[in-house]
């Protein structure tokens, strides 16, 4: 029969401790916690106030016409690159 440390096979897992329990790391904050972009949902610490915009193309049936949200959201660097927006700075 093998045996490893004093415990055979078979038998039930030690219990865990409760000092073990007590010492385990404990979450760091880093004072700027980063906030999430209302548009992708990625993490960032600098987030700009925006409305979105819709921009609607020419066509045969239609004029181009650019809608713009009433809403405010907060959106990161990558989707002001991406995407249209209207400022509220």
């Amino acid at each position: 029969m093998w045996r490893l440390e004093g415990y055979r096979f078979g038998f039930p897992s030690p219990p865990v401790c409760a000092k073990r329990v007590a010492t385990r790391p404990k979450p760091v904050n880093f004072g700027l916690m980063a906030e999430t972009c209302e548009s992708c949902g990625g993490l960032e610490a600098g987030l700009t106030p925006v409305r979105r915009m819709y921009v609607i193309p020419e066509t045969w049936e239609s004029e181009h016409r650019q809608v713009v949200l009433p809403d405010a959201e907060r959106w990161c660097f990558s989707c002001l690159s991406q995407y249209p927006h209207e400022r509220l700075d």
